[in-house]
């Protein structure tokens, strides 16, 4: 199968990238991570499987000490948008676009905030909310390398503060559609 790689920087406006591709599924891999050979056909194979619109596996976090912890995900299928959004909001689901594929197709016209960082913050729960039906791989082939000197990890600058815009544009707009996430939204803003 044709696999098309097109490199975005953090904050670029992926809508217009996401329209080019033509392919039927969609992947985010960041340019500092690595995936295992078989990655990609693991989570398309259980997509087609499962008749579904997007898979999730675990990430991997590698550290610079040669560390490795892996994450669970404990759940097979779901269906239920608002169980799949509270999953998310109480960190059940990863935040990052990465380690998930996306039938294209349902995805193509979300958009992520231009220049702005943490942008999955305020994207990924539109792909949970498009989806109809939401399947699990629970080994990791998409390892998240952990360094001292990357963005998330280093002191505190006002681009950091996009993390609470993103969080906070989540939020309202998720309590506005499903009143019902209300306290997950706040866990989340808390957080």
């Amino acid at each position: 199968e044709k696999i098309e790689q097109i490199k975005l920087t953090t904050g670029s406006n992926s809508l217009s990238i996401v329209k080019k591709a033509q392919g039927e599924y969609i992947a985010f891999i960041d340019s500092d991570d690595f995936i295992e050979l078989d990655h990609i056909s693991k989570l398309c194979k259980r997509l087609k499987e499962t008749e579904s619109d997007m898979c999730i596996a675990p990430m991997k976090s590698v550290y610079n000490t040669g560390t490795i912890e892996y994450g669970d995900n404990s759940v097979d299928i779901i269906e239920d948008k608002v169980e799949a959004l509270r999953m998310l909001l109480n960190d059940k689901i990863s935040f990052s676009a990465c380690s998930k594929l996306m039938l294209s197709s349902k995805f193509a016209n979300i958009q992520y905030y231009v220049g702005r960082l943490y942008e999955d913050m305020a994207t990924v729960y539109k792909f949970i909310e498009n989806a109809d039906k939401i399947t699990f791989i629970h080994e990791s082939y998409y390892c998240y390398v952990i360094r001292k000197n990357s963005f998330t990890r280093s002191s505190f600058s006002e681009k950091k503060k996009d993390l609470i815009l993103s969080t906070k544009s989540m939020c309202d707009d998720l309590t506005k559609k499903y009143p019902e996430l209300k306290d997950d939204c706040i866990r989340k803003l808390m957080w």
